[in-house]
């Protein structure tokens, strides 16, 4: 087999910047990506291996515009999940597919106000049934992200 090359390579000439730009090839400094994209906990699910089901979450803050929640497929395994969603939505959890005999689980998170939520029951379901299994989608951290895109 023969590789016929087409066209030369050239290197790619890159900075770190610790400030905002719209450079297609520089990228942002640690320090800056950590005092501008880092997240704040506000809140943590105080038992994971609980069922949850009908749960009021509440955060600690409410100077955020995006929450990421960090959760357990099943309470008693190390298989994880994360959702984003920017603020003033309700949260949908989801996981195709725990089982072979299962299509999927659904949760929804529901928002009460920028620092209440409800966690509704988990839903499992295949081609002939749909079912509650709490112990599915378990919202373990919730994190919060002020990045001013949406304001």
């Amino acid at each position: 087999m023969r590789i016929k090359k087409i066209t030369e390579t050239a290197p790619t000439q890159a900075s770190v910047v610790g400030t905002y730009n719209n450079s297609q090839t520089d990228s942002y400094s640690c320090k800056y990506s950590n005092e501008h994209f880092g997240g704040t906990l506000l809140w943590e699910n105080p038992d994971p291996t609980s069922a949850m089901h009908d749960d009021t979450i509440t955060l600690s803050s409410d100077d955020y515009d995006i929450l990421e929640v960090y959760y357990k497929v099943r309470n008693q395994n190390d298989t994880w999940g994360s959702c984003r969603v920017p603020k003033g939505c309700q949260i949908g959890l989801f996981n195709g597919g725990y089982f072979t005999s299962v299509a999927g689980y659904m949760r929804t998170i529901s928002r009460t106000d920028d620092t209440h939520f409800n966690s509704g029951a988990c839903f499992g379901y295949n081609k002939d049934q749909s079912f509650e299994d709490n112990y599915f989608l378990i919202p373990v951290y919730i994190i919060g992200y002020k990045t001013n895109i949406f304001n």
